[in-house]
């Protein structure tokens, strides 16, 4: 292979590899801090693409490059898939949290209800 290709499917397996790390461990800074990388790493898989569909490289590189961008794929919906979960988590530690006054907060029958207390609160019933 020659060697943007190379560098383009091994930039884009580092970055995939440091975001799923971060949201490993689900936060809004993680999510935040992921936004960049995955846009490279989008970046990276498109100018691979394009490479393969230019019809100008040998039959084995082309096969070569074609398992690159399938596993890149791959790699990219298993992010994907931890990103969507990340952003699940954070809404609901947010709620959980109280964090917004006046919010909406319900009971168990799913009807709105007090208030979460916030940390070091606790909160006695009957």
């Amino acid at each position: 292979m020659k060697a943007p290709e190379l560098e383009y499917a091994g930039k884009a397996r580092l970055l995939l590899g440091k975001v799923r790390g971060r949201l490993m461990r689900p936060s809004i800074e993680a999510l935040n801090g992921s936004a960049a990388d995955l846009e490279i790493a989008e970046q990276c898989l498109q100018r691979l693409e394009m490479n393969v569909g230019s019809g100008v490289l040998p039959a084995g590189v082309r096969q070569a490059l074609e398992a690159d961008i399938t596993g890149i794929r791959d790699q990219l919906r298993v992010v994907q898939a931890l990103a969507d979960a990340a952003g699940k988590f954070c809404q609901w530690a947010h709620l959980a949290d109280g964090a917004e006054p006046g919010g909406a907060n319900y009971t168990a029958a799913g009807s709105p209800g007090a208030a979460i207390p916030g940390p070091g609160k606790v909160m006695i019933h009957g």
